[in-house]
């Protein structure tokens, strides 16, 4: 451990020999002085150390209690070798200092601050002074003494030398009335110290409590007032470039003018005290070396609120602002720096909540709007909450286009016919390329070259961010914000910006899409009615002909007219093969249109499903086939449109007669449960390619053979079959290998659950 104090010590003082009476006579003024001591330095331990032959002993301790040492491995040895208040820090392991009695409880002190306690043991006080012992503090953090904790540590260590003279006087002769009044004056001042001492850290707790830089600054002045008794008093906090006023005494203004903004940057002594943190204390106000008028005040002291700010007491009196107040006033700045440190901290995370929460919400907002233009209205209309602006707009340039279209505009005329000019886009551009990062600019200059700049200049604007909404390919568009005053936005507003621009870009290209999709949608839908509209000539213009064609040629058929006859058949083949197919594509385009309503009713599927078997029977008898089918024994009901159930019995069974070779089976298998009925058609025919089994269900899609022509048809039969099993809230499976059979099963509840 070393010794450093603020000028280098003078010879040490003789020590008083013969001081044993020191150390029996105990009094308050002892214990005070160490609580005072360590309330005023806010440490956790303080001594008032006296000497005792060789060792030393204690007069008074706080938060410790240690043991006698040797004067020569004392702490207060060391401190009456330096003559005035000094700091004894650094302490080394090695060092016997770091390991006297007096620190052997406290192993992590840092620091040691104290004085010397010096009397003049002659009754005529006329002698030179002796030294007696010491009055310190410790301390677990390494830190400077200040001169505001010299000055506490000093009038302290007064009052107890005035106490130890009282009773060294007193052993030789009886006190004067001097002396009692001397005595007297010690214990009134250290009593209204200790007053002061309670009462501040009574009321700091009310302090602590503070939720708002306000209600901190109220704290502080109340404080100041009615604990510290001086009533002119200011607390400033920074803002921006400035300390400004945050509360300012009712006494004030009878006595000093209106106090300014200062400066931070400024040569005031209140920005100083701001800037270094260091206490400053002017007795007479002549000393300010600033030319600030302090009107009918005489003296002033500034004390530091670390990054906030600062307070300020003055005194219509010359020498009235005492040392042990300013300590006081210190320790308030310092509980008050931290709750404005819990302040910020509380603030700051609850702006990033907000933030969150704010961003979250807009982003729903956004992403559920229906059109571009709804888009950037309602991100303009959140966002206001989140940076501040004075107008606002969402500007879309689509690629390979030389314009730019206002989507949305707030707060001011709308300048489409200014915007929309070609030649604006170079506002937007930097070497000829669009701009892809966020461009802020603090000030517009009043003769700025660029258009856009001169329009928003001659609009009030002096500050604005401009932001690209861009892809990873393209610049889609701008997210702009202007504001009245110059440098209006900081680094997190420019952020927030981008963040939502993020956002917007998105959601700006899923509105896109989706005006896309509904147009689209609608050119669909025309063209759909175009299709039904040229079904329906279709059918009225060739199927009522064809019709007569196909029944001419049955008649025909009627007569013998030998080669004729062939041809004839032909014909009725021909017309009837055509009309199938015309069927088949007005039913289709219904089921696709959504124009075919099913018509349920309770069937009895089982009846239903043999009466398709037989009406497919002779053609499978005819092709060599042999038919097999099973069926549940009890009647099986089902909630089925019948129409729609046979069609699609009958489209999977011709199928499986058609797609089978003579010698071939095929099976028809119905099975029923609780819920559903199932039937299964299989067939031993050519089977399905598998890499065709995707587009089966397809219009008009055909599966490729080696004999085109084989077997004649339209594509559409299972398409419709799909459609059909739809319907009726079904379900087909298709299992299939090629040259070996096929497998088609269909699945319809038995009740339905819901509104067809």
């Amino acid at each position: 451990m070393k010794a450093s104090s603020a000028s280098s010590p003078s010879s040490s003082p003789p020590l008083l020999q013969s001081s044993e009476l020191l150390v029996e006579a105990r009094t308050d003024v002892f214990d005070r002085a160490a609580r005072l001591a360590r309330e005023a330095l806010n440490t956790p331990i303080s001594v008032l150390a006296l000497l005792h032959g060789n060792e030393v002993r204690y007069g008074a301790t706080e938060g410790i209690d240690p043991a006698p040492c040797p004067i020569s491995a004392s702490i207060c040895k060391r401190l009456i070798d330096a003559g005035e208040p000094a700091a004894l820090f650094d302490l080394d392991p090695e060092d016997q200092l770091s390991r006297p009695p007096v620190l052997q409880q406290k192993p992590d002190v840092q620091v040691a601050m104290g004085t010397p306690l010096l009397v003049t043991p002659a009754p005529s006080r006329m002698g030179p002074s002796a030294a007696v012992g010491a009055l310190y503090t410790a301390d677990t953090a390494s830190r400077n003494l200040s001169a505001a904790d010299r000055s506490v540590l000093r009038d302290l260590a007064a009052m107890v030398e005035e106490e130890l003279e009282r009773q060294l006087s007193s052993t030789s002769s009886r006190p004067s009335s001097k002396e009692d009044a001397t005595s007297q004056d010690v214990e009134n001042t250290l009593r209204e110290r200790e007053r002061k001492v309670e009462a501040l850290y009574e009321e700091t707790k009310n302090l602590l409590q503070s939720d708002s830089p306000g209600e901190v600054a109220a704290r502080l002045e109340a404080l100041v007032i009615d604990t510290l008794e001086y009533p002119l008093n200011a607390v400033r906090f920074a803002e921006g470039d400035v300390l400004a006023p945050a509360r300012i005494s009712d006494a004030i203004p009878a006595h000093m003018p209106d106090r300014p903004e200062y400066p931070i940057s400024g040569d005031s002594v209140v920005a100083q005290v701001y800037r270094t943190g260091q206490t400053r204390l002017f007795k007479d106000i002549q000393d300010v070396d600033d030319a600030h008028d302090r009107g009918q005040a005489r003296a002033t002291a500034y004390v530091s609120i670390g990054q906030h700010g600062t307070i300020s007491v003055a005194s219509l009196q010359p020498n009235a602002i005492q040392p042990f107040d300013l300590r006081l006033l210190e320790i308030l700045a310092g509980n008050a720096a931290v709750v404005l440190d819990r302040i910020q901290r509380e603030t700051r995370q609850q702006r990033t909540i907000d933030r969150i929460e704010t961003l979250r919400n807009l982003s729903q907002a956004i992403l559920s709007a229906t059109s571009t233009e709804d888009v950037a209205e309602t991100t303009l209309q959140r966002l206001s909450a989140l940076v501040p602006y004075d107008q606002a707009s969402v500007l879309e340039c689509p690629p390979e286009e030389e314009t730019i279209t206002l989507l949305t505009i707030d707060d001011h005329e709308a300048l489409s016919d200014r915007v929309t000019e070609a030649r604006l886009l170079r506002h937007f551009q930097e070497d000829g390329e669009l701009l892809r990062e966020p461009r802020y600019v603090e000030e517009i200059p009043e003769s700025s070259p660029d258009p856009v700049e001169r329009y928003l200049y001659d609009r009030g604007l002096r500050s604005y961010v401009n932001v690209p909404l861009k892809t990873d390919e393209d610049v889609i568009g701008f997210l702009n914000l202007g504001a009245y005053p110059p440098s209006a936005y900081r680094s997190e507003h420019v952020e927030i910006a981008s963040e939502v621009a993020d956002m917007l870009t998105v959601a700006l290209r899923q509105a896109r899409y989706r005006e896309q999709l509904i147009e689209a949608k609608e050119e669909a839908e025309q063209m759909n009615q175009l299709k039904s509209a040229f079904l329906a000539n279709m059918s009225h213009e060739i199927r009522s002909p064809l019709t007569s064609i196909v029944g001419f040629a049955e008649i025909l058929d009627d007569y013998d007219l030998g080669e004729a006859n062939r041809f004839a058949d032909l014909i009725e083949q021909s017309g009837s093969q055509l009309l199938d197919t015309i069927d088949s594509v007005l039913d289709l385009s219904k089921l696709e249109a959504g124009a075919v309503r099913p018509n349920f009713e309770l069937t009895e599927a089982v009846q239903e499903v043999r009466s398709v078997v037989e009406l497919v029977s002779p053609r499978a008898q005819e092709a060599g086939l042999t038919l097999h089918t099973e069926f549940p024994s009890p009647p099986v009901e089902a909630e089925l449109d019948p129409s729609a159930f046979r069609r699609i019995l009958r489209n999977l069974l011709s199928n499986a007669v058609k797609f089978t070779n003579a010698g071939g089976s095929v099976q028809v298998r119905m099975q029923a449960t609780a819920d559903r009925i199932t039937v299964a058609i299989k067939d031993t025919g050519r089977g399905i390619d598998e890499a065709f089994l995707p587009n089966l269900f397809d219009p008009f899609e055909q599966e490729s053979t080696p004999k085109a022509g084989e077997h004649d048809g339209t594509g559409l039969g299972l398409a419709v079959t799909k459609r059909l099993v739809e319907l009726l809230e079904g379900s087909i499976e298709v299992d299939s290998t090629k040259g070996e059979g096929t497998c088609f099963t269909v699945h319809f509840p038995r009740t339905l659950h819901s509104d067809s």
